[in-house]
């Protein structure tokens, strides 16, 4: 991997960790909607860190076409459960934010606790593939 893009990939990736912690605080402060809207965001910075490493630009924000780039560029096929993961938690990027997309419900009050469980495991999933492959391709970037 060049520097550049090992540079990148190491910021994409610190970026993705920060907004996983503040998916956590916002899950025990009781902000459903906000911890799985920040599960998605981390798991998209996740992909764009690996992405970038792969040294391809990754635009967009519709997680399964990450997801799907990701494995593509790594030659790898991607497995049906990693894209209903990624199809699942996709949906919190609107969702989370907007009434009438999930509900004619706030976000706010619609969102319930294993809402945002759930997104924190999938979100997990995503980064740990992400991770996974962040290692092997540059054994020495500091993922935490």
């Amino acid at each position: 991997m060049g520097e550049p893009a090992r540079e990148q990939a190491s910021v994409w990736w610190a970026e993705a960790r920060k907004d996983r912690r503040e998916a956590q605080a916002a899950l025990e402060r009781d902000a459903y909607n906000l911890s799985a809207f920040l599960c998605e965001q981390a798991a998209q910075k996740a992909l764009k860190a690996l992405l970038r490493a792969l040294s391809r630009n990754a635009w967009g924000h519709e997680l399964h076409k990450l997801v799907e780039a990701a494995f593509e560029r790594l030659g790898d096929r991607m497995p049906a459960q990693m894209e209903e993961i990624a199809r699942s938690l996709g949906r919190h990027y609107t969702g989370a934010r907007y009434p009438g997309v999930l509900s004619e419900q706030a976000p706010s009050d619609f969102y319930t606790r294993e809402m945002a469980q759930e997104a924190l495991e999938q979100c997990d999933q995503i980064m740990n593939f992400a991770r996974e492959r962040l290692q092997k391709l540059s054994p020495d970037l500091d993922l935490g």
